[in-house]
């Protein structure tokens, strides 16, 4: 039996969580840096949203489309209370998939 896989997202809510997630070691891609800047301060948090959505939704896409069978579990985080609305907000679209 399959281990199962967990993925882990976390949404941030300003440009300064992208510089603390880069020191903690996450590796932003410069096409999904540049979309969640581009956002904006007010939109950044929810484009953050709608990138995870879309990882997601790959991640998932993939192992359906591959007849993977290997359990997947989700890992949300708030890293900071500011951000706890977007994991709420995450969760709640997640879970409709």
């Amino acid at each position: 039996k399959p281990a199962a896989i967990f993925l882990s997202f976390a949404p941030i809510a300003n440009q300064q969580d992208i510089e603390f997630f880069k020191w903690l070691g996450v590796e932003f891609t410069e096409d999904i840096e540049n979309k969640l800047l581009q956002a904006g301060d007010e939109e950044i948090g929810h484009a953050s949203v709608k990138v995870i959505k879309e990882i997601y939704s790959d991640i998932i896409g993939y192992i359906e489309k591959n007849n993977i069978n290997v359990p997947i579990s989700l890992n949300i985080e708030a890293i900071f209370l500011q951000n706890l609305e977007l994991a709420a907000e995450l969760i709640k679209s997640l879970k409709q998939k």
